[in-house]
């Protein structure tokens, strides 16, 4: 077997894992979220960060909202701003997406709030919801839309976006990074203790 055969079975098999890890995510669909006394303009910008994140983790198949578009007007229903979870659990059933994220922004006096849930389709049970609020500009919320993200797909958020929406501050890396010194330095002291103890055990076997 030559070089090139080698190197496209190897492409090849790549290739097929690809497609097995993509066939077995769960479909997700993301409908605009209503808007309270919040701009149409800064409500498109925090979903469109939400989706954004989603699109980055990769732990869903995304339905975007064109292709939804296109089957709900071939199947003539007649609500395409769906914005609430009995609409979006009929879309869902249409399109056989597995599940789905509504939600809402709202803004009180200087405190945006986001409210978000993920909702099975099938069972049309609630999968997990997600409360987000942030007191000050707006820009302080986009953070913890990101946070949200990681949290309907069930993953860590990254240690940088924690950082920005104030939940990892330096002083907790430097606990984090002591606790792990002292512990790097208690194992290498009983080690020692160990290596001390079973040689004395075996200079009194020699003596006696």
């Amino acid at each position: 077997m030559n070089r090139k055969t080698i190197l496209i079975l190897i492409f090849l098999s790549g290739l097929n894992a690809q497609i097995s890890r993509y066939d077995a995510k769960p479909t997700l669909a993301v409908f605009n979220f209503e808007s309270k006394a919040v701009s149409d303009e800064n409500s498109t910008l925090m979903l469109d960060s939400l989706i954004s994140e989603l699109y980055k983790i990769n732990a869903f198949i995304m339905v975007e909202e064109h292709q939804m578009n296109e089957i709900i007007l071939e199947q003539k229903y007649d609500n395409l701003d769906c914005r609430d979870q009995g609409c979006g659990i009929e879309i869902g059933m249409i399109l056989g997406i597995k599940n789905i994220i509504v939600g809402s922004f709202e803004q009180i006096a200087d405190s945006t709030i986001m409210k978000a849930s993920m909702i099975n389709v099938k069972n049309r049970e609630i999968k997990k919801s997600v409360n987000k609020a942030y007191q000050g500009k707006l820009e302080g919320i986009f953070p913890l839309i990101q946070i949200a993200a990681w949290e309907f797909s069930e993953l860590d958020p990254p240690r940088e976006i924690l950082k920005k929406a104030g939940l990892l501050t330096e002083e907790k890396n430097d606990d984090i990074f002591f606790k792990q010194w002292a512990k790097w330095i208690m194992k290498q002291i009983n080690r020692i203790s160990e290596w001390f103890n079973k040689n004395k055990k075996n200079d009194t076997e020699k003596v006696s």
